[in-house]
């Protein structure tokens, strides 16, 4: 017994030194995907899906995004989107692993084919360090309701966007749950 805490004492001071490298090593990985991007390009990312959280019981959505004929991938703890709406992302073009989605601004491609609907903003939380708006749209007598972040300068850049007024919606002809209110274009034509 004595000789097992022997051996414990003595192996003490490489266990703690062990620790210690290892803290040291995350700090380093960590501090490394904090890094501000440099070499900042833009490019459309798509989610492509969902995966599991891990122990945090949430999901994350899957996105794709692509570089210099590369395919990337990336996660977000965006969680009520539609799988292939698509957001910008900034990244190092150098190191486009380290990047970040922009949930502020969603966007349809050139390419893609929309349609145009009236909704209204339903809800806008504007706490801190989260804002979140909700609106509601029809189309063809459906009701539809969509959320996302608009970004933080969202009253600067829009004073005039409140809650209960009508807007234009751009929406996705082939999945109309992806949508994009307008709060440029308030508008007095009747919700259909």
């Amino acid at each position: 017994m004595n000789r097992q805490r022997f051996s414990f004492i003595n192996m003490l001071p490489f266990i703690i030194l062990l620790l210690i490298i290892l803290a040291i090593i995350k700090i380093i990985l960590h501090y490394h995907n904090l890094s501000p991007l440099v070499n900042l390009k833009k490019t459309p990312a798509t989610i492509i899906g969902y995966e599991s959280a891990g122990g945090k019981g949430g999901t994350l959505a899957k996105f794709e995004f692509n570089y210099n004929k590369k395919e990337y991938f990336t996660t977000s703890g965006a969680d009520n989107y539609v799988v292939g709406e698509k957001f910008l992302v900034k990244f190092d073009s150098i190191h486009p692993w380290k990047n970040q989605i922009m949930l502020d601004s969603p966007i349809f491609l050139e390419n893609e084919k929309t349609g145009v609907a009236v909704g209204y903003l339903d809800r806008l939380i504007n706490i801190k360090f989260f804002k979140r708006i909700t609106f509601i749209y029809y189309i063809d007598g459906k009701k539809y309701e969509h959320s996302y972040e608009p970004g933080k300068d969202i009253e600067n850049r829009y004073p005039k966007f409140k809650k209960g007024k009508k807007y234009l919606v751009k929406y996705w002809l082939d999945n109309p749950e992806r949508a994009i209110i307008q709060p440029d274009q308030p508008t007095d034509l009747p919700l259909e």
